[in-house]
């Protein structure tokens, strides 16, 4: 009977497993799943998992001036083949990391420096169709010299086909003059959480300050 049970369970398990991943083994186009975005200071960081094919984009910048941000973290369980490319104004492309050169065994460390130009400019992944989870921390970004820099279109236009199921939650706690007082207080006591659809896990859980922003998306 212990065993009967033992097999049922690895079977159930095994069937979770496959329908989790049938969205990214049927998909002929990029998205992300899972998705986080999170800026606080002079730092911006996003997590998730994703599906590339051929490309997907990971942030949007706007500097006013030639300068420079830097980028740790890491790509895992990755399934094929995949690069880091930022892509200036004038479109001319600049390889940050490829996982053929400098990954290993599926993973991909990164600890970087990204010269940015002037100008509107982008950063994706590039792969022919490939999947890992990821966390990547953009930090030591000059809010003096960089006007935008987001998950999001400037335009706050996002691609629909880039994210899959539900919709961007977005939680922007900036102080106000009328209120000042009562959301400081607020605020110090705040915790973040979200679940997926049946409450069988937690995707984000975590404390607040007044300086944070997040966007979510489940």
């Amino acid at each position: 009977m212990k065993q009967t049970l033992i097999g049922m369970c690895c079977l159930i398990l095994s069937l979770a497993l496959v329908a989790c991943g049938s969205d990214f083994a049927n998909s002929s186009t990029s998205f992300y799943s899972n998705y986080t975005a999170m800026e606080k200071n002079d730092k911006y960081e996003i997590s998730g998992k994703c599906l590339v094919v051929n490309t997907l984009n990971i942030v949007y910048i706007s500097s006013l001036e030639d300068n420079t941000v830097d980028l740790s973290g890491e790509l895992k369980g990755i399934s094929d083949d995949v690069k880091i490319v930022y892509i200036n104004s004038d479109n001319k492309e600049t390889v940050i990391s490829d996982s053929n050169k400098n990954g290993e065994k599926g993973k991909l460390q990164l600890n970087t420096t990204i010269n940015l130009e002037k100008g509107d400019s982008r950063i994706e992944f590039r792969g022919k169709k490939s999947t890992f989870k990821f966390n990547l921390s953009f930090f030591n970004i000059d809010k003096d010299k960089i006007e935008y820099f987001s998950a999001e279109k400037e335009e706050d236009e996002l691609e629909e086909e880039n994210f899959i199921d539900d919709e961007m939650e977005s939680l922007d706690f900036e102080d106000k003059d009328n209120n000042k007082k009562d959301s400081d207080k607020l605020l110090d006591e705040i915790t973040l959480s979200f679940t997926d659809k049946d409450d069988s896990s937690t995707i984000l859980n975590t404390s607040l300050d007044k300086d944070t922003k997040v966007k979510v998306l489940l």
